[in-house]
């Protein structure tokens, strides 16, 4: 497994059709999965739960593909 810190933009849109958040930094265990209509999902390491042995648990994201940077 290696992890790596990127910065995207998560997909959606609020009630407004504008972007739901700004751009976020995430820690990612694997490379970004291709969902189709520019966006991918990503598994991002999610703090508040651990595993039994007591590594972090990495939870599905999407986020917008052409908004992937390496930070």
């Amino acid at each position: 497994m290696s992890i790596r810190t990127i910065t995207a933009i998560p997909a959606g849109k609020d009630r407004h059709g504008d972007p739901i958040a700004t751009r976020y930094t995430y820690r990612i265990d694997r490379t970004p999965e291709d969902w189709g209509d520019n966006k991918s999902r990503i598994f991002v390491e999610n703090r508040t739960f651990k595993d039994e042995n007591g590594f972090p648990i990495y939870t599905p994201n999407v986020v917008l593909t052409d908004s992937i940077q390496e930070a």
